[in-house]
């Protein structure tokens, strides 16, 4: 899916690089949470 929206043109492969970003940054605050809750 990921090349299909880059081989059918920018505006597209702007979406998913930004959907990427915000997957990343649900991973690290819910790494974060998981390591405030072992420091408890």
């Amino acid at each position: 899916m990921f090349f299909i929206l880059k081989e059918e043109s920018p505006f597209g492969t702007s979406l998913v690089i930004n959907a990427w970003r915000i997957r990343n940054l649900e991973l690290l605050a819910l790494l974060v949470h998981i390591i405030k809750i072992n420091n408890k």
